[in-house]
């Protein structure tokens, strides 16, 4: 049963090469009424981290290119009004009011929404919310696999090394777990001639329809592939080289259309 729509928020984490795209997609069809930007305290340990898993997982090159998107994002954020690399612009451009916090689980979040009193939070975060936040509040999630297959970390990634033919995004309803919970809609598409970054720009597009389609038409999309319960954690080095031997990464930055 889906929720009541009237009111919606967003708990996003700043990025630059996916959401805010899909954010400016929803947010022009007056979906969001308030964004709440999660930002991590920056901890040196846990920034090396993140930079020796994208080498890991995606190799030196690609890893370079994924820098030099991120500043080919930046330049187009300032180049093209109508384009969006960055969720301020989209708050801005769109006057949606947005809030910083640097404590997801936090009392400080917990009165904000119930100050804002939303119908469905749509959240993209890579934490757990906890119970503490979810009770009582209708949360929503993007996954990019036909759960229950494909939980956990890249799915995409597995996907294409495991040569499926078809790969899927899923709204959920969140819970107090990773990747469960009841699923909203899902769709595919096609596992064919794609490059890593084609898909998930692709999986962000198909979820701004499915979004739309759940919110101002009551129209849920089905998947017509049946989806075995799996859980994937982090590719490493040598799962990298054999996704290579038949797939690409592809450069990760993409022109968006214009919103």
């Amino acid at each position: 049963m889906l929720c009541k729509v009237d009111k919606i928020i967003s708990i996003l984490e700043e990025e630059s090469l996916f959401l805010p795209n899909l954010v400016a997609r929803l947010a022009e069809k007056k979906l969001i009424k308030h964004i709440i930007i999660y930002r991590k305290p920056f901890k040196l340990n846990q920034f090396k981290s993140k930079i020796r898993e994208i080498f890991l997982v995606f190799g030196f090159k690609t890893g370079l290119n994924l820098f030099l998107s991120v500043l080919l994002a930046q330049v187009s954020n300032f180049l093209f009004k109508n384009r969006y690399y960055s969720i301020k612009k989209v708050s801005s451009r769109f006057d949606i009011p947005f809030t910083v916090v640097n404590k997801l689980n936090s009392k400080r979040v917990s009165n904000l929404i119930e100050r804002l009193s939303p119908d469905i939070v749509f959240a993209q975060v890579g934490a757990l919310i906890k119970s503490d936040l979810l009770q009582g509040n209708c949360f929503w999630n993007k996954h990019c696999s036909l759960l229950p297959s494909y939980k956990g970390v890249y799915p995409v990634f597995w996907g294409m090394l495991n040569n499926e033919p078809y790969l899927g995004v899923t709204i959920h309803q969140m819970d107090e777990s990773f990747d469960t919970g009841p699923i909203l809609s899902q769709s595919t598409i096609p596992n064919k001639s794609l490059t890593f970054f084609d898909a998930y720009h692709k999986l962000y597009d198909v979820t701004g329809d499915l979004i739309i389609d759940l919110l101002l038409h009551g129209k849920k999309h089905n998947s017509r592939h049946k989806a075995c319960s799996s859980y994937y954690s982090f590719p490493d080095s040598s799962a990298r080289r054999e996704f290579l031997k038949n797939n690409k990464f592809g450069f990760p930055f993409r022109l968006h259309p214009y919103v």
